[in-house]
C-alpha cells in the first residue's frame, strides 16, 4: 500500500513539474509584454512567446489590446 502511494506522489510531482514547464513561456510573455509594452513591442512579445493551440484567442485579445494601447 505504501509503495503505491509513494508511486503516485512520484507520478504527481512529475505532473506539476511538466504543467510548470508549459507554463514557463507563457508567464515569460506576459512579463516580456508587461516590462517592454512601453515601448510599443508587445504585439511582438506575445505572438513570439505563446506557442499554446488552447492560448490562441488568449493571445489575440492580448495582442488586439496592446495594439490599441500603442496606437
Amino acid at each position: 500500500m505504501e509503495l503505491r502511494s509513494k508511486q503516485t506522489k512520484t507520478s504527481l510531482h512529475l505532473h506539476l513539474a511538466t504543467a510548470k514547464n508549459k507554463l514557463k513561456p507563457f508567464l515569460t510573455a506576459v512579463a516580456l509584454s508587461i516590462s517592454i509594452q512601453a515601448k510599443g513591442l508587445c504585439f511582438l512579445a506575445f505572438y513570439n512567446n505563446i506557442k499554446f493551440e488552447k492560448m490562441k484567442s488568449l493571445k489575440y485579445l492580448m495582442v488586439a489590446i496592446c495594439a490599441v494601447r500603442n496606437g
